[in-house]
């Protein structure tokens, strides 16, 4: 057992000693909440990794306009740019 231990041990020192290390660009110092995309090598780019929602095929970046009663909807249940009406009878809180 111990022959098959030691083999194992020199074959993954020659391997790590005739790889040639890794040499990485200049750290970028952009921030991503999401992280860096990552080449090939495991190495940082200087570009953020979409979110999981960033798809905006589907929805649209958000309006900056502010609404009391939040926005209006389209066909594909994004907010547009348009303030929804309030409710009938004005907005009712309930206590508990």
């Amino acid at each position: 057992m111990w022959k098959l231990m030691l083999t194992f041990v020199v074959l993954i020192a020659m391997t790590a000693a005739t790889s040639p290390p890794v040499q990485c660009p200049p750290i970028c110092f952009m921030w991503c909440s999401t992280g860096n995309v990552r080449d090939q090598n495991g190495c940082e780019l200087c570009m953020c990794r979409p979110a999981p929602n960033d798809d905006f095929s589907v929805c649209p970046p958000q309006c900056r306009m502010g609404c009391a009663y939040g926005f209006v909807r389209d066909e594909n249940n994004c907010d547009i740019c348009q303030c929804r009406d309030p409710p009938p009878g004005g907005y009712q809180y309930q206590q508990k």
